[in-house]
């Protein structure tokens, strides 16, 4: 269009003005758009990224509104506490406030041994294993809120396993009584003895009672027959005999019933060659059951 063609001459100057102001936008225009924002900015701003997303806007008025609420929104937010990470020249006095106020603003103690642990009234918890999961959790950065929730967690878990672990005690306590039956009483003291004899230093008792193990069927069957063994040899064996003096009396008393049975004939048998054992035997299980009357 020239001013030779227009039919309406009384715009030329208008239109030339037009031409003008579309030329100056040149390469910036935006494809199938009549607005580019970017023809209203300083020239040292166009291309900076902040302003980007505006690029969708469709006239200058839709620029401005979008504008006037990204900088109200940018206004309400100067004035308000914030933290500001330490820069790369920070000294480490520096980074050592910024972490401690970090910490204070999630909520994260000062020293491990602040994380408050509230134990329910029948939680029975080692105190060591507590303060190794505090340390645990404050080497994580783990908030004082989301610490109730682990530690609720892991007691629950602790219980759990400690009832788990108190009904297999119990059902192998069970099944020994059922095991021994009438003669639990018995095999009990005889198991006892041969963990005397033969528990120097009182290391296998420990890890018994420790394991509960001393409560095992299979283990107290099997140190039933020792201590019996170890009853029926007595002096003539290579070792010591299970002494009588480490008998109560009432154990005394159970053994003396055991072992009238089983050695009947060398005690009433004069010519038996353990007659004189089986009666030496049986007057020092006298004396574990009768201290006050033999003495």
């Amino acid at each position: 269009m020239s001013l030779i063609t227009d039919p309406n001459p009384q715009a030329g100057a208008g239109s030339q003005s037009n031409v003008g102001q579309q030329s100056q936008g040149g390469a910036g225009s935006q494809a199938g758009s009549g607005f580019d924002y970017r023809s209203i900015l300083p020239e040292d701003l166009r291309n900076e990224k902040t302003f980007e997303p505006y690029s969708k806007v469709k006239d200058q008025n839709e620029f401005m509104q979008q504008l006037a609420r990204g900088y109200h929104s940018a206004q309400g937010m100067i004035g308000k506490k914030g933290l500001i990470p330490p820069g790369e020249q920070a000294s480490p006095e520096e980074r050592m406030a910024f972490r401690k106020e970090l910490n204070k603003t999630l909520g994260i103690p000062e020293r491990f041994e602040d994380y408050k642990v509230e134990l329910p009234p029948d939680a029975k918890l080692d105190a060591e294993k507590v303060n190794t999961w505090r340390q645990k959790l404050h080497m994580l950065g783990v908030p004082q809120s989301d610490a109730n929730k682990i530690f609720e967690a892991y007691i629950k878990e602790e219980q759990a396993a400690a009832q788990a672990e108190e009904a297999k005690l119990q059902g192998w306590e069970n099944e020994t009584k059922q095991r021994l039956g009438a003669n639990f009483d018995r095999d009990i003291n005889y198991a006892r003895a041969a963990l005397r004899e033969l528990d120097n230093g009182g290391k296998l008792g420990a890890l018994l009672e420790e394991t509960g193990l001393g409560s095992h069927p299979e283990v107290v069957t099997l140190l039933s027959k020792v201590g019996n063994m170890l009853g029926e040899r007595g002096p003539r064996g290579q070792g010591s005999a299970i002494q009588s003096s480490n008998l109560s009396p009432d154990q005394a008393q159970v053994e003396i019933q055991q072992f009238e049975r089983t050695h009947r004939e060398a005690l009433f048998n004069a010519s038996h060659p353990d007659h004189d054992f089986a009666i030496k035997r049986r007057q020092e299980l006298y004396m574990s059951a009768f201290p006050k009357k033999l003495s």
